[in-house]
Parts: structure tokens; C-alpha cells; sequence
């Protein structure tokens, strides 16, 4: 048989760079704040009570139209970031970039170091940018919103709510987040080299195998020529899903088993 590779490593870094893959899902255990024990207050029964409507939502549009009525009832709480970390997310679910980034920002200017905030912006600002006239002022911010979070995840102290080794292993899958969001800003501005590094990084520090991850590094991995290192990350990412994953893996696959031009000719 030939070699086999990639018609095109070109075709690949498109593909890699402007697929918009189901987002890394934020660490929704622990709430939108790390540290239980500094959680904000509400000031009345009444309050806190229409915060509780906010997080008993049980899907996205329900929860954007608690959230809004929260934050037009009380606009001066102490729960209003916290509010705006969930409005932010249930636009993610909707897909409204839009809203995403709004929220998101507003969070930051409430709760500068809100980690959820970061990684979610840092995610899906690259998968959002269509507009190569904002191209690059957006990527720019998306970087700076996981570097961000990079630097809090360095600085901070362990919640006290949390065991030490539950902290590191979230801590790790936080980090892996943010290498994925660095590698897809990198793919978009079509860096493959760094792009190839940061999603290594992400691979390496997630405590669990992502399929999302593992077909990035595979995709990046064929750009840049490196066969045998594509195809077995790519079956990976075939096994682990989800759907969406495991079909662009499976097409990755096939490319890479094309025959290089005028293989098997005379």
C-alpha cells in the first residue's frame, strides 16, 4: 500500500481551525465560585428566593428569562455576578455567541478572577469568528482570557471546601481547558506549530480523555505531517466521542488513508 497522508495539510489546518466542536463543559460542580465558604450573601429572603428560580432552571431559555428578571430586580445584589456566570452559560447552550460574550464580560467586571468566565470566553470566542475584520481584535481577547486563567489557577489557594487531591485533578482539567482554547486561537491565526504544542499540553493535563482534544491534536498532527502520531490520535478521538467528534475524526482518517498524488502509477 502507499504511503498514506493528507491530500492537503492545508485542507486540514481549515478544518482544524474553523470547526466549531461541542465546548468543554465548565466545572459545574463546584458552582460558579470555587470557594463555597466566600460565596456573596443576598440581602432579603425575597431576593435569595428569586435566586434560587435562576439556578433551578431546567433548561437554557427558562433559565436566561429567570436570570434577566434577577438582575432587573435587583441590580445592586451581591449575587448579581453569580447570576451572570449562569445567564452567560445558558447562552452558551443556546449557542448565541453574543450573549456569551456580553455576560461573560460582565462577569469579569464583577468577578475579575471568576475562572469559569475565563475558560468559557477563552473556548468560545475562536469557535465564533466568522468576521475577518474582527478576526483579530476577538482572538486577541480570547487569549487573554485564558492566559488569565492560567495565572489565577497559579496564584490561587485551595478552597477550603475542596480536598487537596479533588483540587488538583480540577485545577489540571481547568489548565487543560485553557491549553485548548491557546491551540484553537493558534490554529485560527494558522500557527500549526504552536497550535500542535498547546493541544499536547491540553491532551497531557486532562484527567480525563477528551475526544474534542484528542481530534484537535490528531488534526494538527496530520497538517504538519506526522502520520503515524494522526492516526492513532484520531482513532482515539474516534472511541471517545461524542458524535460530532468521532464523525470528523473518522473523515480525518480517511484523508489520511488517501494515496499520496500518482501513487500506484506506472
Amino acid at each position: 500500500m502507499a504511503t498514506s497522508r493528507l491530500s492537503s495539510s492545508r485542507s486540514t489546518l481549515v478544518l482544524l481551525a474553523g470547526l466549531a466542536l461541542p465546548g468543554p463543559q465548565a466545572p459545574a460542580q463546584f458552582g460558579p465560585l470555587l470557594d463555597i465558604e466566600g460565596a456573596p450573601q443576598a440581602k432579603t429572603q425575597e431576593e435569595f428566593d428569586q435566586y434560587l428560580e435562576v439556578l433551578a432552571a431546567n433548561d437554557a431559555r427558562k433559565r436566561v428569562a429567570e436570570a434577566r428578571d434577577f438582575l432587573a430586580a435587583y441590580p445592586e445584589s451581591a449575587l448579581l455576578g453569580l447570576a451572570s456566570v449562569y445567564l452567560m452559560e445558558a447562552h452558551k447552550d443556546l449557542d448565541d455567541f453574543g450573549g456569551v460574550l456580553s455576560n461573560g464580560e460582565r462577569v469579569l467586571e464583577l468577578l475579575p478572577e471568576n475562572l469559569r468566565a475565563l475558560l468559557t470566553l477563552s473556548a468560545a470566542i475562536p469557535n465564533a469568528v466568522q468576521d475577518a475584520t474582527e478576526e483579530r481584535v476577538l482572538l486577541d481577547r480570547a487569549e487573554s482570557y485564558a492566559t488569565r486563567a492560567l495565572a489565577v489557577m497559579e496564584r490561587k489557594e485551595i478552597p477550603r471546601s475542596i480536598r487537596l487531591e479533588e483540587w488538583k485533578g480540577f485545577r489540571a482539567g481547568m489548565a487543560s481547558e485553557a491549553h485548548e482554547a491557546l491551540g484553537h486561537i493558534a490554529a485560527k491565526r494558522g500557527q500549526i506549530e504552536r497550535a500542535m504544542g498547546e493541544f499536547e499540553l491540553a491532551v497531557e493535563l486532562n484527567p480525563v480523555p477528551d475526544g474534542r482534544q484528542l481530534f484537535r491534536l490528531g488534526a494538527a498532527y496530520a497538517a504538519v505531517g506526522k502520520v503515524s502520531k494522526a492516526g492513532a490520535t484520531l482513532r482515539r478521538a474516534v472511541a471517545l466521542g461524542p458524535e460530532l467528534v468521532r464523525l470528523r475524526a473518522e473523515q480525518e482518517l480517511r484523508r489520511l488513508e488517501e494515496p499520496a498524488p500518482g501513487a500506484g502509477r506506472p
